[in-house]
Order: C-alpha cells, then structure tokens, then sequence
C-alpha cells in the first residue's frame, strides 16, 4: 500500500509540475512548455509540441486528471490510514457459573461466526457439505472486525475462508459496515 501512495505522489507531483511549467515560460512569465524543454539541454522538440495550443491543453486537461488523482488518492489513504484494528483481547471463557447456568454472554448466535471469542460477523443462507469438508455462505454480514486469513467459528465449525466473491464496504450514518459475499470455507474441525 505504501508503494502504491508513493507512485501516486509521484505521478500527481509529476503532473503538476508539467502544468506549472506550461503556464509559466523559463524566460518570462508567457505559457510555453518548448522553452523550459530547451532549458533542460532538450533540443529536437517536435512542431507540435511548440504550438501555444499545447500549452493551454495542459492546463485545460491537466486539471481535470490532478482532480481525479487527488480524489483516489485521497479514498486509497483514507481506506489504508482508517482500516479497523482487530481487539486481540477477548474475555476470559467461562462455560458455566457457579450456579451451574449458562452465563448469558455465553449464548451464541446460531448463525454468527466468531474469532476471539467474540462475534464478528453474521451468516446468510449457509450451505453444509459434510461429505466434501465445506460450507458456503451467501453472505456474511457486519464483518468490521472479521479477519479472513485466520480461522473461525461457525456453530460447532472451525472454518477457514477457501474463497469469496466480492467484499463491500462502507459508511452508514457514521457506522462502518462490511459484508463478505459468497464465502466459500473448509472445515478445519469440530468443537
């Protein structure tokens, strides 16, 4: 990610650069990008390339595309300086109290999947396959906290993510969400 920031810094300081020189001439305050290309020792500038029209090319279109690289840039380091920490702290497992009751905290979800102890995800439409170690999921839901590279629980499933279709992810009314759709898991073991 960090290679990726740093070659669109690159081309977006490039690029406006190239629109500062075609505004402002080496010698005077005129657009000309042939002048300060004959300035850096370069001297078989092609006629097209002298034409004033370049010049107001550049800034004309040069704008538009540094609007367009500061927007992705700025969505790509907002997705890589806001990704979601996972908590590595879970609580202490407790199966049963002293009273010999389930704790409620100790009820789980029938159709969510956890990792850490703790809820991180909620399946749709699940589809066991005993017989060939598998199950899919049409979706998975509220997956903000959900690692796919490490394994999970699902019911009485360990799992680990084969593969998956898409991933979306978002903001609603300041709540992060992400849903994971058509996971495709092998069952590691059973609880």
């Amino acid at each position: 990610m960090l290679t990726a920031l740093a070659i669109w810094a690159a081309v977006t300081g490039t690029l406006g650069a190239v629109m500062a020189f075609a505004r402002t001439g080496s010698d005077e305050a005129v657009s000309n990008l042939s002048k300060w290309l004959e300035k850096a020792g370069i001297h078989r500038i092609p006629q097209w390339l002298r034409e004033r029209s370049v010049d107001r090319w550049v800034l004309r279109y040069g704008s538009s595309v540094m609007v367009g690289l500061l927007f992705v840039g700025g969505m790509v380091f907002q997705s890589w300086w806001m990704k979601p920490v996972l908590n590595v702290q879970s609580p202490p497992i407790t199966a049963r109290s002293q009273t010999g009751v389930i704790p409620q905290s100790s009820i789980r979800d029938p159709d969510g999947i956890y990792q850490l102890g703790r809820q991180v995800g909620t399946v749709e439409r699940p589809e066991v396959d005993e017989s060939k170690s598998t199950i899919s999921f049409h979706r998975i839901v509220g997956t903000v906290n959900f690692n796919p590279n490490q394994d999970f629980q699902y019911r009485d499933y360990i799992l680990h993510i084969r593969g998956i279709s898409a991933e979306t992810a978002g903001d609603f009314s300041g709540q992060r969400t992400r849903a994971i759709w058509d996971a495709r898991t092998d069952i590691i073991a059973r609880r």
